[in-house]
């Protein structure tokens, strides 16, 4: 296991304390064994090595204080926290089994994030460049871009994707091998932040 993984930096959720949700993993074990604690964990301790310990090594500081560079906004969550009206998460997302995480640089533009796992991280199942045009926290953005990024053993086939509400957006990552369903064009290449 990760030295530095600490579970409360992906389970933490402002939504979930406001709204005095229990946001542990094992919070919804009747809805099956994959929602155990013990199953969870070992999904997050995943994600963990695979995604935020390389990220975090090649963005520094690399630190659990507040001085870090890389933050989780958004890890596991529990059914009823994916539910709320201000997360919107779709049914059955990857945040509910603690593959997947959304994540912020404070010192670089999230295409360049994208970019960087793009190009140097060996495994991963999903990654989505989310909202560009919502700017960057390195350019003054409070609500900015960010990074879906996550994990599942045995199952890493690398997708990527742009969502985004620019149609000019969508239109300059097309190629021969996109598709478009809504706000994300999947099978995106590389992101250009030059596009924004």
């Amino acid at each position: 296991m990760a030295l530095d993984f600490i579970i409360e930096e992906y389970i933490k959720s402002t939504e979930a304390e406001k709204n005095n949700i229990d946001n542990y993993p094992g919070a919804d074990l009747s809805l099956g064994p994959e929602y155990s604690k013990n199953a969870i964990k070992y999904n997050l301790i995943a994600l963990h090595e695979n995604i935020i310990d390389p990220i975090r090594n090649a963005f520094p500081p690399y630190t659990n204080s507040a001085n870090k560079d890389i933050w989780i906004t958004s890890g596991y969550r529990s059914k009823d926290v994916n539910s709320l009206p201000k997360i919107k998460g779709v049914k059955g997302s990857q945040h509910m089994f603690g593959y997947a995480v959304d994540i912020i640089s404070i010192k670089h533009q999230s295409s360049l994030l994208f970019n960087w796992c793009y190009q140097n991280l060996p495994a991963w199942n999903q990654m989505i460049w989310e909202y560009p045009e919502k700017g960057d926290w390195s350019t003054g953005s409070t609500k900015p871009s960010w990074l879906h990024i996550s994990y599942k053993e045995g199952e890493n086939n690398k997708t990527t994707s742009l969502a985004t509400t620019r149609e000019d957006l969508h239109e300059m990552v097309e190629n021969e091998f996109s598709t478009r369903k809504g706000n994300y064009t999947h099978g995106i290449k590389l992101a250009d932040q030059n596009l924004i």
